[in-house]
């Protein structure tokens, strides 16, 4: 082996250890802002538009993984939102909503659809869809 090729197999070997031992962290998104959707609370198909699904809003300030905001299942009505906390990491948003207007069990969970301007969750035999306002 020569010398240059000595230095060139020592310079690759370097390279492939170095992207070897980093870690590459998927992209996070970020969500903070106004989303606008509606939510869903029965599939039944006696139900009319109007009394089983609400316009709703969120909004979302979102710091590294970590997001906290406002859930309005009824946009419109007074005392109808509720704070909220959670976090994203890869493609879903997971948030604690507490709402007294639609009954959540346990942490939501949204998909973050491709693009991340809409997210959609299904939760109690809810369902949420919300798309970032511009």
């Amino acid at each position: 082996m020569t010398p240059r090729t000595r230095k060139l197999s020592l310079l690759a070997l370097f390279i492939y250890a170095s992207a070897c031992g980093s870690s590459t962290q998927p992209e996070v998104r970020d969500l903070t802002g106004f989303w606008s959707g509606k939510t869903t609370y029965s599939t039944d198909p006696s139900c009319t538009l109007l009394s089983c699904a609400f316009d709703s809003r969120m909004m979302i300030v979102q710091t590294g993984t970590t997001v906290e905001g406002w859930y309005r299942a009824r946009t419109g009505i007074p005392g109808d939102q509720t704070t909220f906390v959670g976090s994203v990491g890869g493609d879903t948003l997971s948030v604690l909503i507490n709402s007294t207007q639609v009954a959540f069990v346990g942490p939501v969970k949204f998909r973050i659809l491709p693009g991340g301007r809409d997210l959609e969750a299904t939760n109690s035999g809810n369902t949420l869809r919300f798309a970032i306002e511009k």
